[in-house]
C-alpha cells in the first residue's frame, strides 16, 4: 500500500512538471510574442505576469508565497525578466 501511494505521488509530480514545461514552452511563447519589438509599459508586463501567476495558482495553490516558490524551483523566470532578455536579444541582433 505504501508503494502504491509513493508511486502515485511521484506520478502526480511528474504530471505537474510536464504541465509546467508545456506552459513554459508553448503558452509563454505565445504570450510574449512580439514583446521584443514593441515597447511595453510596466503595467502591460504586470498584466502578463498576472496571467502567469493565475495559471500557477490554479495548478498548485492560491497562496502567493507558494506560487513564487513553485516558479523558483521549476526555474520559471518572471515575465519582466523574459521581456528584458527578449528585447536585449532583439536589439543585439539588429544593432
Amino acid at each position: 500500500m505504501l508503494f502504491v501511494s509513493i508511486v502515485f505521488y511521484v506520478f502526480i509530480f511528474e504530471l505537474d512538471c510536464f504541465d509546467i514545461e508545456l506552459f513554459k514552452k508553448k503558452c509563454l511563447a505565445l504570450l510574449l510574442y512580439g514583446t521584443e519589438a514593441c515597447p511595453m509599459k510596466k503595467y502591460h508586463i504586470a498584466s502578463l505576469q498576472f496571467v502567469v501567476n493565475t495559471c500557477f495558482a490554479k495548478k498548485f495553490n492560491r497562496f502567493k508565497d507558494v506560487i513564487n516558490d513553485c516558479q523558483f524551483y521549476f526555474n520559471f523566470d518572471s515575465v519582466f525578466d523574459c521581456v528584458a532578455k527578449r528585447t536585449n536579444k532583439f536589439l543585439c541582433k539588429y544593432a
